[in-house]
């Protein structure tokens, strides 16, 4: 018995849903710091750069003065939780009221510039517990600690360029330097709204967009919006991120002990591209193709810690890649996939705050609840393992499969319980 790839297809695009997990309750109370941050440009610097580099360094310093208040313990299950990954996620959520205030100030051949920013933050229960429960998801750890990493090549990067644009000697020279501090700024730039976007994933498909114009070797936000892009069903458009994601980290990697990446990220945002990828080709009806990409994912997952990838995203890697392979008719792996996911699924998921409500002009239905999805993907597991082992002869195991369906399709709200069911019915077979 063959199945089309038509019935994974449309239940995978059903699943691969995005959701933004953080809310902000309609009254919280409110802790106004202020705070002072400074940086000192180059001659061959741009002014508006600098100011952005300072006012980050502002709203910094006043994450610290918060971040007093954001209860963590300084490891997340064996991944290390610096302060500053700390004060990076509390800055990210930090909202400057009025207009900064700035001030130049001459230091030799060079500007230091002030920037003063009041900053009001909610202490108590909204912004500072979402902050609190980031702390506790280690793939939010490790996006937020890979942030704070680049922001430090980028300055002592910055640092460096400017000593050697005041030693160059030929016009030719200071050219060149001043090209690189600009790219420079650019990926500072680039950076800051790619942190905008992991906190603000209403507004990521445009932050990302920036991000990307603005420097084209950012492996990260790549990553991002091709996951977002393969969410959207922007199919082309994922794989085209996909590949420029990884020839971006292919360069960023060549630079030896100076790559921008380390070996733990390199691999993880690899495997992320190369599942990614699979899932937009397995969605194309490109069987063969999703399976190289599968495949090849499959062994990178082995070179780092899975638990800094998103679970959403490894569930949906693990999901389509038993669909490939049940269209590839290789039973047995799929089910071994299948066996995996729902593994997973078994375990129940952390509770995290309700998403939030879709504006009223917002176009199309809003995302799908994350335990909501979570529900839809346990039913279809089952359901795909009891075809796996259906076809190898297996009909007890389906039939058990088949009896867990219909346990997880109780906590399903009814119109999603009808596209389960339609699929049962399409499998006569499987039915007694």
């Amino acid at each position: 018995m063959k199945f089309r790839s038509s019935h994974l297809a449309g239940c995978c695009a059903l699943l691969l849903t995005f959701c933004a997990i953080f809310v902000t309750p309609a009254t919280a109370a409110m802790r106004t710091v202020t705070a002072t941050g400074e940086y000192t440009m180059g001659e061959a610097e741009t002014m508006l750069v600098a100011k952005e580099r300072a006012l980050e360094d502002a709203k910094r310093r006043a994450a610290e003065q918060v971040g007093v208040y954001v209860t963590s313990s300084s490891t997340v299950e064996g991944l290390a939780l610096t302060q500053d990954t700390v004060t990076t996620m509390t800055a990210s959520f930090l909202r400057v009221t009025g207009t900064p205030s700035y001030t130049t100030e001459a230091v030799g051949d060079a500007l230091a510039v002030t920037v003063r920013a009041t900053i009001t933050a909610e202490a108590d229960d909204s912004d500072l517990q979402r902050i609190r429960q980031m702390t506790q998801e280690p793939s939010r750890v490790a996006a937020y600690q890979q942030l704070t990493a680049s922001y430090a090549r980028l300055q002592q990067e910055a640092a460096v360029l400017q000593k050697a644009f005041l030693a160059a000697r030929t016009p030719e020279e200071k050219q060149e330097i001043k090209e690189a501090l600009h790219k420079n700024e650019a990926a500072y730039q680039s950076y800051l709204l790619l942190q905008e976007a992991y906190a603000h994933p209403e507004k990521e498909a445009e932050l990302l967009d920036r991000a990307l114009t603005l420097y084209s070797a950012n492996v990260p936000a790549y990553a991002a919006r091709a996951a977002h892009r393969l969410g959207t069903d922007d199919l082309a458009g994922c794989l085209a991120d996909t590949e420029a994601g990884r020839k971006a980290l292919t360069a960023a990697m060549k630079k030896g002990e100076g790559a921008d990446y380390s070996a733990d990220d390199a691999h993880m945002m690899e495997f992320l591209m190369r599942g990614i990828a699979g899932s937009a080709r397995f969605l194309q009806g490109n069987t063969d193709g999703a399976l190289q990409d599968f495949r090849a994912a499959d062994k990178l997952a082995e070179k780092f810690d899975l638990r800094t990838v998103r679970p959403d995203i490894y569930d949906h890697f693990l999901f389509d890649y038993g669909g490939a392979e049940i269209l590839k008719e290789d039973y047995k792996t799929a089910e071994t996939l299948y066996t995996r996911l729902i593994e997973r699924l078994d375990v129940p998921a952390p509770k995290l705050p309700a998403p939030p409500v879709p504006p009223a002009d917002t176009k199309g239905a809003p995302p799908a609840a994350p335990e909501k999805e979570r529900n839809l993907l346990h039913a279809n597991a089952y359901l795909y393992r009891a075809i796996a082992r259906n076809q190898q002869g297996n009909k007890e195991g389906a039939q058990k499969d088949l009896q867990q369906v219909q346990e997880v399709l109780q906590q399903l709200p009814k119109e999603d319980q009808k596209q389960v069911k339609e699929m049962l019915d399409a499998l006569p077979s499987l039915q007694k």
